[in-house]
């Protein structure tokens, strides 16, 4: 029987929760032996869950257990002890009620906004600040203070704090009308100025012109891009077959260059326990060593991304959301079969239906491929949205990296 922990407690006799702190005991303890095993007992957990032992709510992989979940208005709003506890409370209440109507993602970027940037440094300027009712020169103090973060540099979202503090202040009025009871004592006329509001959409719109000149001065960039990743990949992976042949220190030459493969125990031992070795040459002529099977697989996954970013227009989100799933087709009454990619609701909230053009389809087919190794279907794979905190469930995305 396998010991998990100093208890002498057996690996199938562990709840999640306690493997879940043997894991993170470990890790402290220092008993992970590799960067790439910062938590010792991955495979375990898998298998465990896999094998019935542990309950189906509990998540399907120690990754997934030992990422951070979402925070509740409270600890959100804890995070940054606030010193007055009514203010506090108030604080909590609103994140509560807009939580409704937010994602978490938007709802960690107000509290973010509301408690640090905002009340936190009121307190400081006015310690003895006890309602919402700030006078102009604190709330001139505020403004001046926000200009800067802490590390000095220029805040490019001032007018973001302006408008979440001015729609503090606007809902609280509203809402008071409804529960007078909870919010009557906290109204208070808004600080933001109506003129801040007017100064702001003009740097809204100056903004919204720096980023279509920035646009238009990448815009001829994009050829050289298409063509640097485009090539990289393709040497690389001639590099790929050719090493994958030679026999131990053979040379081989590549393009301009030769190279000599190499092959050592620990190759060996690889190719013995995984089927095959990594292929790793030098570069005869600088002395660099290359793992060209790992090189080749981030050159590919770039040349794709670069390819169906540019061929799309889709979002970065958006494109990690991609599966196979959203390939689809539509036959026309003459019989062509024209392939559509959907792009799922995200920003916008509205599903898009793109026609793929040949480039594009490429593209895709050749993700397809790699990802199946001959098989229809691709690997089923989760995906973690840091920012939402929430992990999808199983699904075949076209982005993902296999081993």
């Amino acid at each position: 029987m396998l010991r998990a922990d100093h208890s002498g407690h057996g690996v199938v006799d562990l709840t999640p929760a306690a493997f879940l702190h043997y894991a993170r005991t470990a890790r402290l303890a220092g008993l992970a032996r590799s960067s790439d095993a910062v938590y010792v007992g991955h495979l375990a957990w898998q298998v465990l869950y896999e094998a019935g032992y542990f309950p189906r709510s509990a998540p399907a992989t120690l990754r997934i257990a030992l990422r951070a979940g979402r925070r509740t208005p409270v600890e959100l709003v804890d995070q940054y002890q606030v010193s007055n506890p009514e203010i506090r409370q108030v604080l909590i209440d609103y994140l509560e009620r807009r939580g409704y109507e937010l994602s978490y993602g938007s709802l960690n970027g107000l509290a973010t906004t509301l408690v640090r940037t905002f009340w936190k440094r009121i307190e400081q300027l006015n310690p003895g600040q006890a309602d919402l009712r700030l006078s102009e020169a604190t709330y001139q103090q505020w403004r001046e203070a926000i200009q800067y973060l802490d590390d000095g540099r220029p805040r490019l979202d001032q007018d973001g704090v302006l408008v979440a503090v001015r729609a503090l202040y606007f809902d609280v009025q509203a809402w008071a009308t409804q529960e007078p009871e909870r919010w009557a004592r906290w109204v208070a006329p808004c600080p933001v100025p109506q003129r801040e509001m007017r100064a702001g959409a003009v740097r809204r719109r100056r903004t919204v012109e720096r980023m279509a000149d920035r646009t238009r001065q990448r815009q001829p960039l994009l050829p050289l891009l298409v063509e640097h990743v485009e090539q990289g990949h393709q040497q690389l992976a001639e590099l790929l077959a050719v090493g994958a042949n030679a026999a131990p220190d053979e040379l081989v030459d590549v393009g301009s260059r030769r190279y000599r493969r190499l092959f050592t125990n620990g190759d060996r031992q690889r190719q013995r326990l995984h089927g095959q070795a990594n292929v790793r040459v030098c570069d005869v002529s600088t002395g660099e060593v290359i793992n060209v099977t790992a090189s080749e697989e981030t050159a590919f996954w770039e040349w794709a991304i670069v390819e169906v970013l540019r061929h799309t227009g889709v979002r970065i989100e958006e494109l990690l959301e991609l599966s196979q799933l959203s390939i689809r087709q539509y036959r026309r009454p003459n019989g062509e079969v024209i392939a559509l990619l959907v792009i799922a609701p995200s920003k916008t909230d509205r599903e898009r239906v793109i026609p793929m053009s040949s480039e594009l389809f490429h593209v895709v087919a050749c993700i397809i491929r790699r990802l199946s190794h001959g098989q229809r279907t691709v690997p089923l794979a989760t995906r973690h949205d840091p920012t939402q905190r929430v992990t999808s469930t199983a699904q075949p995305f076209l982005f993902q990296r296999l081993g």
